[in-house]
């Protein structure tokens, strides 16, 4: 059996979806019995990811999930938590207030952090 602690918390996340949806991916539902199903769903009590205890997900959230992972060749993927594209970086700070505070903290370095930014 596979170590969960291995595998990254999207990972995880993305297989709970998964598994979720999975009944309707498998054995799709006939004409105008989607939302019944779905609702079956969305009264279940799955196991959360991380701390293993019960919840449960609104209908709304496993029609989303389900026509996200669809048309998807990934559906694992497609359910995976997206990461802001500027995640990691300051955006807030233009480029001329970054040379700024790395020039004064190359003229200072035994100044903290909280005094070149106060200076800049």
């Amino acid at each position: 059996m596979r170590d969960e602690k291995d595998t990254t918390t999207r990972l995880r996340w993305a297989r709970l979806r998964f598994s979720v949806i999975g009944p309707l991916l498998s054995a799709p539902a006939e004409s105008g019995e989607l939302c019944v199903r779905i609702a079956e769903l969305a009264a279940r009590s799955w196991r959360h990811p991380t701390t293993g205890e019960a919840l449960r997900f609104s209908g709304k959230s496993i029609e989303r999930w389900y026509y996200t992972a669809r048309n998807n060749q990934d559906p694992i993927l497609a359910l995976e938590r997206k990461v802001p594209a500027h995640a990691g970086t300051h955006p807030s700070m233009s480029v001329a207030v970054v040379l700024a505070v790395r020039m004064l903290r190359k003229a200072h370095p035994r100044w903290s952090a909280r005094l070149v930014l106060a200076v800049a």
